[in-house]
């Protein structure tokens, strides 16, 4: 019996070692402390300032050249898909169309957006 004892004395003092950390035991992971990333600081403006102004239009303005036989209707027509939209690009070009009948051919008309 003393054999059995000693052997299995033998077994728990090599699983003891193993738990607490003898020579067959894996060493002991570290921790490594977290890395501190500076985050670049981001000025943002009061609440009450006023910011940019919301254009009234996306789109740009285009800018036509009268071809000869063109109107302001056949123009609108082009930019607008709707003829009786004419009024506009008139509007928007008064200084260079004396007469909205007669387009003088090369004229450059800037064609306001829709």
């Amino acid at each position: 019996m003393s054999h059995w004892l000693a052997l299995v004395a033998g077994c728990l003092a090599l699983v003891a070692s193993a738990c607490i950390g003898g020579a067959g035991a894996p060493p002991t992971p570290t921790v490594q402390p977290p890395t501190v990333v500076q985050i670049p600081t981001v000025r943002l403006p009061a609440l009450d300032t006023p910011g940019p102004q919301p254009s009234s239009s996306v789109l740009p303005s285009v800018v036509h050249t009268v071809a000869p036989g063109e109107s302001l209707a056949q123009i609108s027509l082009r930019y607008y898909r709707d003829a009786s939209r004419w009024q506009k690009i008139y509007d928007a070009n008064r200084a260079a169309i004396p007469d909205p009948n007669a387009l003088a051919v090369g004229t450059r008309l800037t064609i306001p957006p829709p």
